[in-house]
């Protein structure tokens, strides 16, 4: 059964901790005595005012007032007493995985049938609920959605009832998800559409500063403008047939830069700037990515104990279909 994603958008998630339960919850982590103090310290007593400034009447500076709920903003400790407030929330949600990026929160149900699936998505939203009241958040479902990811041959997948707080969620086809388009049909066209935009805007500006720049300033451009967008998440759309276009674009950039014609082979162009090709990107990715989970990954030998030549090699997926060939 296909699964359903739950992106739950928060209001003003940084504003609105309640310090008494993040205590406690410090307090359960094993942050207890003089660092528990110290935290309560550095959370109490704290006092804020407005300030305007008009052009007749100049500064106009409101009374002062304590702040007693939330985290400072702009703090280093304030994202991580944050993440540390909603580390539980994946334990009280059941019949699910969740998902935490600072205050993006995504929650994944599935189901070996509708009825389950529905069963699952009721259970799951009950327990979110309430531990969204218990710890005095608030989820603002008008920024909160569902998605149903299916296959791409099936039409018209049945979508199940979601709603939260007594109102029915939307069903989204597409979403940005921590600067990654989803799509409900798990392909990439949307997500190459907005790196081929930014591979635009970067070419434009090495366009317009390689007629007064030397070389050397355009390769650290590049990295700046260019190479950043083709590496973030490249590990799920490089395998995308479609990335060519891509892969051309960054050629077009690399014959700019070396101001030759369209026309020449970049080849050596790649190597004389010291650049990887985009599928070079891809695959120095994927190596990297393996190396740093090895130590979680399935190898032959944990599959059977046959002496067989290949025993230490990694264990891979059979995958049946073009489609999971493609994904990650």
């Amino acid at each position: 059964m296909n699964p359903v994603g739950i992106f739950l958008g928060l209001s003003k998630a940084y504003d609105v901790l309640d310090h008494k339960i993040l205590l406690d919850k410090l307090n359960a982590y094993g942050i207890r005595g003089i660092t528990s103090k110290w935290m309560e310290s550095y959370l109490t007593n704290r006092k804020q005012f407005v300030e305007l400034k008009c052009l007749k009447r100049g500064k106009v500076i409101s009374s002062t007032r304590e702040v007693d709920i939330g985290v400072p903003q702009g703090s280093i400790l304030g994202p991580l007493l944050f993440l540390l407030y909603i580390n539980d929330l994946p334990l009280n949600i059941p019949y699910s995985k969740t998902v935490l990026y600072a205050d993006d929160t995504n929650v994944m149900i599935t189901g070996s049938n509708l009825n389950t699936l529905q069963e699952n998505v009721n259970n799951s939203i009950t327990a979110a609920q309430t531990w969204f009241s218990t710890n005095n958040l608030i989820v603002n479902t008008d920024k909160t959605f569902t998605m149903r990811f299916n296959n791409h041959r099936k039409l018209k997948p049945v979508v199940p009832n979601v709603s939260f707080n007594h109102k029915r969620l939307p069903n989204c086809v597409t979403t940005k998800f921590l600067g990654i388009h989803i799509s409900e049909n798990l392909k990439w066209n949307h997500q190459l559409d907005s790196v081929k935009a930014k591979l635009n805007t970067g070419y434009y500006i090495i366009k317009q500063l390689q007629k007064s720049t030397n070389p050397q300033i355009l390769r650290t451009v590049y990295f700046a403008c260019i190479h950043v967008r083709l590496k973030y998440g490249i590990m799920l759309w490089g395998s995308d047939p479609k990335s060519k276009k891509v892969f051309a674009l960054q050629k077009k950039i690399i014959r700019t830069m070396s101001k030759t014609n369209q026309c020449t082979s970049c080849r050596n162009l790649f190597k004389t700037l010291g650049i990887l090709p985009l599928p070079c990107v891809y695959i120095s990715e994927m190596v990297c990515c393996i190396k740093y989970y090895r130590g979680k990954m399935e190898f032959n030998s944990d599959v059977h104990d046959h002496n067989t030549r290949h025993k230490t090699d990694l264990h891979p997926l059979i995958c049946r279909t073009n489609l999971t060939k493609t994904m990650v």
